[in-house]
């Protein structure tokens, strides 16, 4: 749990920081709980999104336990994500992003680990459709290596 630390100066300030200490006693696991709820929307929106638009690939072989959720952050530009290792540096994230009007889209990024650069934390590739996954995965698997080479790395 978070803790205040002991102010230097005695009075009304430390009534006000027992005040601020007994709220986050409160808050505090509601925050985790909802943390925890949002990692297993995250979840089971990922895998319910490759059951239904990656079916014969992803959605055959992936099941909501392989996916790891992680919660909104702060920024209320990162919603809440989950990703899966595939094996061989190879990770899938999915995400839903939701516009002002309220339109949700399915965001799902293969990253691949990247040698073109040093610094480069990896290639990622958004992927449409299972098309785009069948031609992604065959274009690294004909490298040989299953790393990216060119311009999709990120530094």
């Amino acid at each position: 749990m978070t803790e205040l630390h002991d102010h230097p100066h005695s009075g009304p300030q430390d009534e006000s920081h027992e005040l601020l200490r007994a709220l986050l006693r409160l808050v505090l696991p509601y925050s985790a709980k909802f943390a925890e709820q949002q990692r297993t929307e995250a979840e089971l929106a990922a895998q319910r999104h490759v059951c239904s638009s990656y079916a014969a690939t992803l959605g055959s072989v992936l099941e909501q336990h392989n996916w790891t959720g992680s919660p909104a952050q702060f920024n209320p530009d990162t919603p809440p994500s989950a990703h899966v290792d595939l094996g061989h540096g190879l990770h899938l994230h999915h995400t839903v992003h939701t516009d002002d009007q309220g339109s949700t889209r399915h965001v799902l990024t293969l990253i691949a680990p990247c040698d073109s650069a040093p610094g480069c934390r990896g290639a990622t590739f958004e992927l449409r459709d299972q098309d785009d996954l069948i031609v992604t995965l065959a274009d690294l698997h004909t490298r040989g290596d299953l790393a990216a080479h060119g311009s999709n790395c990120t530094s």
